[in-house]
Formats: C-alpha cells, sequence, structure tokens
C-alpha cells in the first residue's frame, strides 16, 4: 500500500490509524513498485524503468549496440520474409509494451505500431523492434517527470490534447490516432491507436481521433469526480489542431463532410454540447499528441518529448 499526502502530518496521521487495526511494516518512502522505480529530485518525483530496459538489452543481446536518436523510421516495413523465432518477437514486444504504457510516452508510437504485427512478423519488423531498443539504449536514464506544487491543494484543471495522421497506415491506408491526457500540468495517460475505418479526409480523421480520446478520458474524470477532487460541472479542455474538425464537433447539425462517420464517434458533439468538454484550436507546434501518430524528424521529437515531461536522471 502507498499512502500519499499533501504533507507529511497527514500521512503519518493514516500510518497510525492504519496500525491501530492492522499488523503493518512501515517500510519508508516508496522507491520501487510494480517494477517502476520513483526517484525524488529537486523538480519532484520521476518514474522510470532503467532496469527493467537495461534487463531487456542484455536479454535481446543489445546491451552494447549502437544507440539512436529516434525509435522510428519513417519508411515504410515489408512483409516478405517472415521471420523464424517469433516467440522472441513476442517477448520483446511485451515487454516494449510494458516500458511504453508504464513511463515512455516517446516510443509508444513505435511499439504500438510492431504490435500489429506480432502474430506473424517479417525480418524488417525485427529490425524495427531493434531500432526501439537502440533507442532506449541511448536514454536508459530517461523517465516521467510530476513536478512539485502541481498536485493536491492546486486548482486542478485537465487537457486532453487529440491528433491525427490521416492514411498513416500505408498497408490499409487507415489513420492513426494519438491522444495525451495532462492533469495540473503533469502528463498521466496517452495513447496510439489505429482507427477501424478508413477516413476520407483530415477533417474526418482528426474527428475520430478527438471522440477516442474523449471517451478514454471520460472515466479519469469520472474517478477524480467520485474521490471529491473534480467537480463534475468543470469541463476538460479538448485541444485539436484541425479548424474543420472543430466545426464539425460544435455544429450538431450532419453535414455531406460528416453525415458517413460513423455514429458512435458523434458522442463527441454531446459531451460538449453538455459542457463536459469544451474545444479549442491548437497550434500544430504545440500538439503534444503529434509523438504518438508518426515518425517525426529529431528536433521535433526532442521537443515534444521534453514537453511530455520525459526528462533525464541526474
Amino acid at each position: 500500500m502507498i499512502v500519499v499526502a499533501e504533507d507529511g502530518n497527514d500521512s503519518d496521521w493514516a500510518m497510525q490509524q492504519l496500525e491501530a487495526r492492522f499488523d503493518i511494516k512501515d517500510m519508508g518512502d516508496a522507491m520501487k513498485v510494480l517494477g517502476i522505480c520513483i526517484e525524488c529530485t529537486e523538480d519532484g518525483l520521476v518514474l522510470h524503468q532503467r532496469d527493467t530496459i537495461e534487463e531487456l538489452l542484455i536479454d535481446m543481446e543489445m546491451a552494447t549496440c549502437r544507440s539512436v536518436s529516434t525509435p522510428m523510421e519513417s519508411r515504410p516495413l515489408s512483409d516478405d520474409t517472415p521471420m523464424e523465432q517469433t516467440s522472441l518477437m513476442r517477448r520483446a514486444i511485451g515487454s516494449l509494451l510494458w516500458i511504453s504504457n508504464c513511463t515512455r510516452p516517446d516510443i509508444t508510437a513505435a511499439v504500438n505500431y510492431l504490435a500489429r504485427f506480432v502474430a506473424r512478423p517479417c525480418e524488417d519488423h525485427w529490425r524495427s523492434m531493434k531500432l526501439i531498443l537502440r533507442y532506449l539504449r541511448g536514454t536508459t536514464s530517461l523517465g516521467l517527470l510530476f513536478k512539485r506544487d502541481q498536485g493536491i491543494g492546486c486548482k486542478w484543471h485537465a487537457t486532453i490534447f487529440s491528433d491525427a495522421d490521416w492514411a498513416g497506415e500505408k498497408s490499409d491506408v487507415k489513420s492513426v490516432s494519438g491522444a495525451v491526457l495532462v492533469l495540473n500540468g503533469m502528463v498521466i495517460a496517452w495513447s496510439s491507436k489505429k482507427q477501424i475505418s478508413v477516413a476520407l479526409s483530415t477533417m474526418e480523421a482528426e474527428y475520430v481521433a478527438a471522440a477516442m480520446a474523449v471517451k478514454e478520458a471520460a472515466w479519469i474524470k469520472q474517478l477524480l469526480v467520485e474521490i471529491g477532487l473534480w467537480k463534475a460541472n468543470v469541463a476538460v479542455s479538448l485541444q485539436v489542431d484541425n479548424q474543420s474538425a472543430i466545426k464539425s464537433m460544435e455544429n450538431e447539425m450532419t453535414s455531406a463532410r460528416s453525415k458517413h462517420i460513423n455514429m458512435p464517434y458523434h458522442y463527441i458533439r454531446d459531451v460538449i454540447a453538455r459542457g463536459d468538454v469544451s474545444v479549442s484550436y491548437c497550434p500544430t507546434q504545440q500538439q503534444l499528441a503529434d509523438i504518438l501518430t508518426r515518425p517525426l524528424q529529431r528536433v521535433v521529437f526532442e521537443r515534444l518529448r521534453e514537453q511530455l515531461r520525459v526528462v533525464r536522471l541526474a
């Protein structure tokens, strides 16, 4: 059990109440939970999985490999040569998914893309997986920062960044959605998913991506309401970098450009009309979810990685 409080007196009181009822042992400050290391710095708490990454590199015989600056290439992958040792690929992807879902949003797009081929991987997929490992080899000391003075006791505000790479999946021209949920300036959830239907325009891809992002964030808002940290009538801010998509979300009338979009995605119009979500335009340069949709050039990738609060440990 982890006890979290605004100050030490509150946590001491909680421990005293628990000790009065149960036979427990105080283990001190949390250092590692479910393989996730917790390191206290001057800026706040950094969650990282350096040990897990180093073990994976050793397991894949990549501990001394040459590092690279980005985890994903822009070229399309070939599926001409099936891979023989598929179990090795599955084991690597499983570990990478755990790392990317917990503390490393910077590799999520690359890992989730390769996970689509885990049933029948090819040699090109194996080479791309090794590229991710080479990137991790040079960034083992990166972790997710949760800054001080931005948690309990502060005024709560939540922002969802939503983006899409239109026809980003070259094999079936389906788009890729990316979403980042930021609570009080801290990144607490992110996702990268291929859309299930083909979008006919950038507007449609962005519209569907925003609907998916809002649905995934709804349960987090409800949790905060349940524990008294969020008021039900306070809207979550949705940031989208496509003006046409924003106009379609705010317009309850179905136009010729949007009438063919699957009905479940129009859920977003309902939550905006109710005031649960407020949508705003976000310049592409400030769109955090861009890193979750496609390969990026090094300068852009590193800028977005820093904005996600993925920082290097001292």
